[in-house]
């Protein structure tokens, strides 16, 4: 007997700012593997007419709620805009919104014990009508008060596909307000007149409202555009469900059930409707660096954080309704296997590719700060240097910079090599390149050293201007906004962090011929690679702010390291051949994917990815979600780019069994209690407003979202051109707000050429502020 799940993808999507009323375009639903293994996969944005048009002007336009489109005039694709294609500004300079797209898949088990289907496909119009619900708060903006003062609504906003009716509608909770996002029901290419039943979400034009001087990260009398909250569907089979049970493998209505979320007995297949298991969007800031991936993404952090929850027993068994919930820590190890592809190569390409957007990894830091002898040098192995005067002790040494730099690992070139099992495995007594890849696996920094792990930081306590040790475990407690909902800590504020003189450095590891060994040059260690009685020393030092990543330069990055699953990757791939080695990326992109895109060379991304699922259905759902996730940073949590601290909070994250038995289904979903979460949870930390925090911090937290040094020809420049201008404007210059405001649109999009290569485009920044 067949039994039907309905569920929303992705799991968590992503609308962006943008302030070009011109055109917005969708999200890249290939995640970073298959990109790296398929140029042509590279996202190329193709601009959509907005339907912020239909509103029109005027005083009454901009306060409606809704507003009608002209199905005989409108075109999908923006005329105008069509000459910026695979571009991320229109022709003023405006920043083209982004729009997450959601879909409904229909997962059909052969039975109710099941965990994974037998077939999986996107509910079209000729299955069934689609109610989508959408709700969107920003709980963490403060308008006439000290306390967050949120735009945030009970009532959803609703669209049925069930109507071919041309219609947006404008997410904005309180009126006067910033808005969240606009809705839209997506239309048929091949004929406009229909609907394909997705549902678009479109960012917002990022807007910044205040009348004081900015201070700090969390300014009062400040609100902002960024939000997050629920995408339910409520999907309606058409002719009396006939179409569906016959896509579905046939039979009879008597032998036919769904199984419906938040509803624990299955129903008949004769029901009118059936609850879709929802989505989550999150509505941030744009992505400057669409074309590079994160070294931990908010898909690493929520499989991880979802996983320790189960780990801990936090799951709450009897949950009715969410069916396929995983309940077992048992359940999880079969997503837990190792594919070169999937979870390895995307990692040592970024080892490279981040050196483009970072002057950590690349030697020239973007501050200078106390530590900067600490970091990053960029000496390539045939440059090392050697301690003339033997008197001369290893730590003396190291204060005078002695150092020498690592194999360089090139694995956009040498992938080949990294995927070959028998390859880079040799004995560690000869030189680094014959087992760069144990190098590399113990040049990482161990997980949970920030979530489970209680260390010291230098902490400037309330009310006092002197650095004093703290000890604590993350997520560390920051900012206002902290526990919204409810708690001791409401309301509570915490101040930031003093980093300046924390101990420890990745320039101590990196291989002198008497210290470091784990990173070395070409000359071969007199034994085994080990801890010298220095090192001993300084391994307890060795805080969060740092992160030795690879045997070559590396940014260090704050407050992250892999997560335990992602260093467990690692792990399998250096190590002799284990089961958890498995071939995965086979069976997604088959050699039948190869042909049809070869076939098609420079076709956009929405025909590779209707390829993609004509040719791998089973593999689609997941696909969407590590994209989308993928495309969203999992840390450092201080405050957050798209999200805040909450998405480190293991109790967040729910995992079900997903289409496959390769990747789980990660849902933004309280795994401890049944209720779900608020709107506006994921973003209520975050700064307020957004821009503060991301112009601000600097680039050991996100260097790929947030570059700071990057590569323009053979000259290297700060992201944020005129740094004394930008001082200028964002701190304590009122008079200056519009400047604030707009700053952000200026900036360069940092996207791949022809010869791989990373560069900036589209740059409109002033020089001289307007």
């Amino acid at each position: 007997m067949p039994f039907v799940q309905f569920r929303v993808h992705p799991s968590v999507g992503c609308a962006r700012f943008g302030g070009s009323v011109e055109a917005y375009h969708l999200a890249c639903e290939f995640p970073m593997f298959l990109q790296e293994q398929f140029p042509d996969l590279r996202f190329k944005p193709r601009p959509r007419t907005h339907p912020r048009s239909f509103f029109g002007t005027g005083v009454a336009a901009d306060a409606a709620a809704s507003a009608p489109g002209t199905l005989a005039t409108f075109e999908i694709f923006n005329p105008p805009a069509l000459g910026f294609a695979n571009k991320f500004k229109d022709a003023a300079g405006d920043i083209f919104p982004q729009a997450a797209r959601f879909r409904v898949f229909a997962y059909v088990y052969a039975d109710d014990v099941s965990g994974h289907p037998v077939q999986v496909f996107e509910i079209t119009p000729d299955l069934a009508t689609i109610q989508w619900k959408v709700n969107i708060a920003n709980k963490k903006s403060v308008i006439g008060a000290a306390d967050p003062s949120p735009n945030t609504t009970n009532a959803p906003v609703e669209l049925d596909t069930a109507s071919a009716a041309l219609e947006c509608k404008r997410m904005r909770p309180v009126p006067g307000r910033p808005n969240l996002a606009y809705l839209m029901i997506e239309r048929d290419e091949a004929d406009k007149a229909r609907v394909t039943n997705r549902l678009h979400v479109i960012g917002n034009e990022g807007e910044i409202q205040g009348t004081t001087a900015l201070h700090g990260l969390w300014s009062n009398e400040w609100s902002d555009a960024a939000g997050d909250g629920s995408v339910e569907a409520v999907v309606a089979p058409v002719g009396g469900g006939a179409p569906l049970r016959q896509k579905a493998g046939g039979g009879a209505v008597a032998d036919f059930k769904y199984l419906s979320y938040d509803t624990p007995a299955d129903q008949p297949g004769s029901a009118a409707t059936v609850t879709a298991m929802p989505g989550w969007v999150v509505v941030g800031c744009p992505d400057y660096a669409p074309d590079i991936g994160h070294f931990v993404s908010l898909w690493d952090t929520a499989f991880a954080r979802a996983s320790f929850g189960l780990d801990q027993g936090g799951v709450v068994a009897e949950q009715p309704g969410k069916h396929k919930q995983i309940i077992n820590k048992s359940e999880t190890e079969v997503y837990k296997r190792t594919d070169y592809y999937v979870h390895i190569h995307p990692q040592l390409c970024l080892f490279d590719d981040v050196k483009s957007v970072s002057g950590e990894a690349f030697g020239q830091p973007e501050h200078s700060f106390p530590s900067v002898k600490d970091r990053a040098h960029n000496k390539p192995p045939d440059e090392p240097t050697t301690v003339s005067d033997p008197s001369v002790t290893e730590k003396a040494a190291i204060a005078k910079g002695i150092d020498a730099g690592g194999p360089k690992i090139d694995a956009h070139t040498n992938w080949a090599q990294y995927a070959d099992p028998n390859k880079f495995r040799g004995d560690p007594h000869k030189p680094i390149k014959e087992w760069l890849k144990i190098a590399i696996f113990n040049r990482l920094r161990k997980p949970q050293t920030l979530y489970l792990k209680s260390r010291n930081f230098l902490t400037v306590l309330p009310g006092t201007t002197v650095s004093t040790l703290e000890n604590g475990m993350f997520p560390r407690k920051l900012g206002r906004r902290l526990d919204y909902d409810g708690g001791p800590d409401q309301g509570k504020v915490y101040n930031f962090p003093d980093y300046g003189y924390h101990e420890g450095d990745l320039l101590h590891f990196h291989g002198h011929p008497d210290f470091g060994h784990l990173c070395g040059g070409d000359v071969a260690p007199s034994a085994k690679p080990g801890l010298t009685p220095y090192e001993e020393t300084v391994v307890p030092l060795m805080d969060d702010m740092y992160w030795p990543a690879t045997a070559a330069d590396m940014p260090l990055l704050r407050e992250l390291a892999y997560t335990q699953i992602q260093y467990n990757h690692f792990q399998t791939w250096q190590a002799e051949p284990e089961p958890r080695f498995t071939a995965i990326y086979p069976l997604i992109a088959t050699s039948d994917f190869h042909l049809a895109v070869a076939a098609l060379p420079n076709a956009n991304h929405e025909q590779y990815f209707d390829m993609m699922l004509r040719a791998e259905s089973m593999f689609v759902p997941s696909l969407i979600d590590m994209a989308c996730l993928g495309a969203m940073l999992g840390g450092s949590f201080l405050p957050g780019i798209e999200v805040g601290r909450e998405a480190g909070v293991y109790t967040s994250w729910t995992l079900f069994h997903g289409a496959t038995d390769f990747f789980p289904d990660v849902r933004f979903k309280k795994s401890n209690v049944a209720a779900p979460h608020t709107v506006g949870t994921l973003t209520k930390d975050l700064a307020v407003p957004w821009s503060e925090d991301f112009a601000a911090c600097e680039e050991e937290f996100w260097p790929t979202s947030r570059p700071g040094i990057i590569a323009d020809g053979a000259i290297r420049r700060r992201w944020l051109p005129d740094e004394n201008d930008m001082q200028h404007v964002l701190h304590h210059v009122p008079d200056r707000i519009e400047y604030v405001k707009t700053y952000w649109k200026e900036l360069g999009f940092i996207r791949r050429d022809g010869a791989n290569q990373l560069v900036e485009t589209e740059q409109k920044w002033r020089a001289t502020p307007p």
